[in-house]
């Protein structure tokens, strides 16, 4: 893979900076009281914007996805210290004074900004600078749940402590928000787990009517039945006598996957029979009513308000949006969702993390994307001329960024009592990485599942599979530098579910619509898996490499991208780099290896689709999903 440009949108310059509108967090480690009074600096300072240019993320408001656009920052904290190089984990930080309440000359989304009257400490030499990029939106504080889950699917997210006074670099670091934390199973899943379990546990009371002495419970786990003992067999995914293996379980799989049980449960057989194959006695007929009974008319304490189309012969609403929903309303792709049958208790259980059994992801391992944030670690340069206001005049300066510098005549100096204005060296850089997905035609309007059947990609009037998300692994904690941690622990996995409608498979050769992500560093040398979400929108179902895909329902396709062997530049030794764009091409040419559930991604079993072509070819990665 090769990366194609490096990101410059709003590529900011600090000249030691507090954006007027914002609070600085400025922090001391044992500010010594008298020294902090007595040798104290006025100086003037200002920051740069420069070369703005399209950039980042899936949507223009959020990434200044325009030539030209930029949101501007909603804070930036500044930490001095008192040394010469740039700042290590073991500095401590000094402050006297920094704040904005001078004036601000020019206004704030000009090219420079320029603030008056600020306060440094005698010998500062380097800065630590952090900046969030500006919302076009804000968020209430009385949000509700749903609105919190949009806003940070849409801007994404970054925790972080609170930046506060006697900070120390060792104490700053990021991590990726979890969309859904808990351990404990949500009540949605819950529900339709008990609705499952409902089902699958179906029995009647038989009394013959010329032997009530005969009188017995028919059970359809146990059934000899033969077509309702396979249907049962299929509905809680029974692999081996002793084994099932987990299913989706999301509402819109779920719903899927006991409309086709009813089907089949109807259409078994309508009579009693004495055919040898196919034996139906009085019971079974009793028995086949019960399960079709319990699809259409749960009890209300096992899930409340279902209704059911009874000339279609489907599910409409399992009672409630939060259930119909599940679990997208919660922030979740569908695949996260997972349920599998317990053979011992006797039910379907939600699961939430990976198991022996069930090779899935961690529910809690799920993550916003990246919010677009800003850093740097730079020494300064200084005059003592005089503030250097006359060289930022006006919105529209033609000297870049390097040409400002030059008139700062200190160059990695440190501040004195003389000094009159104070420029940072390094930009403000992105502090995170750029995905950008394109999807290559497909060269076909069919392609094979896993069973070898033929499956139309689109009609002349609709494209039948357009993509829903992108999921990203191998993302860990930064520290100050914005660096990954080196532990395994906390990884997390990235899903931006901020895609245009418009992606899809198609055969068609016009430019393809990108997406793209904001991602943390990963490691060096590391493989990352990278998996695209497509929703099947065809009448059509067909078989992936774990499963049946229905109409209606999400599948997966994953790969690896691996970096170079050979690196040539630093951020060839990794997928992503901070400050850096990554781009994909995915060229899809089968279905065989479609995943009905998110497989983990951790895991090394995966059915991986994707080949990446030499790290440095010149426009991107060709990464075909077969």
């Amino acid at each position: 893979m090769k990366y194609i440009t490096k990101i410059r949108t709003a590529t900011l310059s600090v000249l030691m900076a507090c954006i007027a509108t914002t609070g600085c967090s400025l922090l001391d480690e044992d500010i010594d009281n008298t020294l902090a009074q007595g040798d104290s600096v006025k100086v003037d300072f200002a920051f740069s914007l420069n070369s703005v240019s399209q950039s980042t993320r899936l949507s223009a408001e959020v990434v200044q996805a325009t030539e030209g656009s930029f949101n501007g920052l909603a804070e930036i904290h500044i930490y001095p210290y008192i040394k010469q190089g740039k700042v290590t984990s073991t500095d401590h930080p000094r402050l006297f004074d920094i704040h904005t309440f001078g004036r601000m000359v020019t206004a704030p989304k000009a090219k420079y900004y320029y603030y008056e009257n600020q306060t440094f400490m005698d010998g500062v030499g380097a800065i630590l600078a952090y900046a969030r990029g500006a919302h076009a939106e804000t968020l209430s504080a009385s949000a509700t749940d749903a609105q919190q889950i949009e806003y940070k699917a849409k801007y994404g997210s970054l925790v972080h402590k609170p930046f506060a006074l006697e900070m120390l670099p060792t104490d700053i670091n990021f991590s990726l928000e979890p969309i859904y934390p808990d351990d404990d199973a949500p009540d949605a899943a819950t529900t339709l787990a008990a609705y499952m379990t409902y089902i699958a546990n179906a029995q009647v009371t038989y009394a013959p009517d010329d032997a009530p002495e005969d009188t017995r419970t028919v059970v359809w786990a146990t059934t000899r039945q033969s077509q309702l003992r396979v249907l049962y067999y299929n509905f809680i995914n029974l692999v081996d006598p002793t084994t099932a293996t987990a299913m989706a379980g999301s509402a819109a799989n779920v719903k899927i996957h006991v409309d086709s049980l009813y089907h089949a449960v109807y259409d078994a057989f309508d009579a009693i029979s004495d055919d040898p194959l196919w034996a139906v006695t009085q019971d079974d007929m009793e028995l086949r009513q019960e399960i079709l009974s319990r699809i259409k008319n749960p009890k209300a304490s096992v899930i409340d308000g279902l209704t059911f189309d009874a000339t279609n012969q489907k599910i409409t609403s399992f009672g409630s949006a939060a259930i119909d929903n599940y679990p997208r309303n919660l922030g979740l792709p569908d695949g996260a969702a997972v349920v599998q049958w317990n053979t011992t208790a006797g039910r379907f259980d939600v699961q939430m993390h990976t198991t022996a059994l069930a090779d899935i992801n961690s529910m809690s391992r799920f993550a916003y994307p990246a919010a677009l944030y800003y850093y740097a670690n730079s020494q300064i340069k200084t005059s003592m001329l005089d503030n250097r206001e006359y060289y930022y005049p006006s919105v529209s300066s033609p000297e870049t960024w390097s040409e400002m510098l030059d008139h700062y005549e200190l160059n990695k100096s440190t501040v004195v009592p003389h000094t009159k204005a104070v420029a940072m060296i390094d930009p403000l850089q992105y502090a995170v990485a750029h995905l950008v997905v394109k999807l290559n035609p497909v060269a076909t309007d069919k392609l094979k599942d896993a069973d070898g059947k033929q499956v139309s990609i689109l009609s002349a009037e609709k494209n039948y599979f357009p993509m829903r998300s992108i999921i990203v692994g191998g993302q860990r904690p930064v520290d100050f530098n914005f660096l990954p941690e080196e532990s395994d622990v906390n990884l997390s996995f990235v899903y931006d579910r901020s895609v245009a409608d418009d992606i899809f498979m198609t055969t068609s050769t016009a430019e393809p619509k990108v997406a793209h992500t904001l991602l943390l560093q990963n490691k060096d040398g590391e493989e990352v898996t990278v998996v695209v979400e497509f929703e099947n929108q065809s009448n059509t179902t067909f078989r992936g490499v774990d499963g049946v895909i229905y109409p209606g329902t999400r599948f997966y396709l994953v790969g690896k991208v691996t970096p170079t062997a050979t690196p040539v530049e630093d951020h060839e030794k990794r997928v992503f780099t901070q400050d850096y764009t990554t781009t994909m091409q995915m060229t899809i040419n089968s279905l065989a290896n479609a995943y009905n559930i998110l497989p983990n991604i951790l895991s090394p079993r995966l059915e991986l689709g994707i080949e990446i072509m030499p790290w440095r070819e010149a426009h991107g990665t060709n990464v075909p999903l077969d």
